[in-house]
């Protein structure tokens, strides 16, 4: 690191063609970092974001007593999918993002951690009080993927990041009948997005240092990157079993089977204020495995959970597992009843298994079976988590996926 001479935080702005739809459900809002010949680190890179909150009604506002807050990771749920492309190639896409990093921060983040990403909003526990405008400084490295699990420094820019705005922002905030006599919930809330920058750190190294890495680069004809992808489905369960066939929804072709697939289920909780959209609801599930078409099942061994009668302590050690096995320790978000409570999750290990040739791709199907019929707008969501790995040419500047 003494050949870094400066290492600075650049802050890029929607770019002209999709400046004006901060505020658009539905539309693609694109920022490019073309820094030449350049390098720039975007693991460590962050999304500045201000906005207001007002009530439904015209020039509305909440008191200090209006039962009214944004969610805990509230970012992400303003946006439906965030895609990233490096020279015209999509390097990774991730889908319904809030549910995505929500479950896999709650999974990789620790208690300590969490608290130092108040900034960041992963944890909010105020009321929004008299206030009217908000803001957040939001590490892209918390979404799933290729800024999170790529860390080297990057040469050249061409790299393009979209965030496609949801339809609506109403899973952004959370609202509630107070505990006072005649209390009663505030109105809904409307959110308008003042502005949105993402701040790039670029490198600079000391000019001969510079000169002579550009050269080593260019001794190798490609560069190997390569990172977890995160893909999350969803489908409507209903009645007290579930099968749910993955395998033409799951479109990577980097693997024809995940290394981990994790399970959440929702109950009612999308495009309500109402409903609080960063908790999951356990469902009663007894067993969960998934299976493919080689007659694999993972887990092999049936949990039997009785979630109603405290038993799931099981299922909490799968949770546990993932970031022994994926982080090295078991620094967890919570403890058993607080995850029991808040967001339960099914965590598969599918990364034992036989090995095949990515041309031999088997189907997949995730299959559940419940206590009890589940209540109505249940949502089961999976997310698919398995290696991806491009080669970067940077003297002509393409990129290509390898299988």
């Amino acid at each position: 690191m003494d050949s870094v001479e400066s290492y600075e935080l650049q802050s890029f702005t929607p770019n002209r063609r999709t400046f004006n739809n901060l505020n658009e459900p539905n539309k693609d809002i694109e920022f490019d970092f073309d820094i030449g010949d350049g390098f720039m680190h975007p693991h460590k890179a962050d999304c500045y974001m201000t906005f207001e909150v007002t009530g439904a009604q015209a020039g509305g506002t909440y008191g200090a007593n209006d039962t009214m807050r944004l969610i805990n990771n509230f970012f992400p749920f303003f946006f439906s999918q965030i895609e990233v492309r490096k020279h015209g190639v999509v390097i990774d896409k991730i889908e319904l993002p809030g549910i995505t990093s929500t479950a896999i921060g709650t999974l990789k983040i620790s208690k300590p951690e969490a608290t130092y990403l108040r900034q960041a909003g992963f944890e909010t526990y105020d009321n929004l009080g008299a206030r009217k405008d908000f803001s957040v400084l939001f590490p892209l490295k918390l979404i799933p993927g290729f800024l999170s699990d790529y860390k080297e420094v990057m040469w050249k820019g061409g790299l393009r990041i979209t965030f496609t705005k949801a339809n609506t922002n109403n899973d952004v905030l959370f609202k509630w009948v107070g505990t006072g006599a005649g209390a009663t919930a505030p109105h809904d809330g409307k959110i308008k997005i003042k502005s949105m920058e993402i701040r790039m750190p670029i490198v600079e190294y000391e000019s001969n240092y510079e000169s002579q890495l550009k050269l080593n680069i260019l001794k190798e004809p490609k560069i190997m990157f390569s990172f977890h992808t995160y893909q999350c489905v969803q489908k409507v369960v209903e009645g007290s079993f579930l099968e749910f066939d993955v395998t033409t929804q799951f479109n990577s072709r980097q693997f024809d089977m995940p290394d981990f697939v994790v399970v959440v289920f929702q109950t009612d909780r999308s495009n309500k204020q109402t409903k609080d959209a960063s908790r999951f609801d356990h469902c009663k599930v007894k067993n969960i495995y998934l299976k493919n078409g080689r007659n694999e099942v993972f887990p092999k061994e049936s949990r039997n959970l009785d979630i109603a009668n405290k038993d799931y302590f099981k299922m909490f050690e799968d949770y546990t597992a993932f970031k022994r096995i994926t982080c090295g320790n078991t620094e967890m978000y919570y403890d058993p009843q607080q995850f029991i409570n808040n967001r339960p999750m099914y965590v598969i290990n599918c990364s034992k298994r036989k090995n095949v040739s990515v041309n031999e791709r088997t189907n997949i199907k995730i299959v559940a079976d419940f206590a009890e019929a589940v209540a109505a707008n249940t949502m089961c969501y999976a997310i698919l988590i398995g290696q991806k790995n491009f080669t970067y040419d940077p003297k002509n500047e393409k990129v290509i996926e390898e299988f």
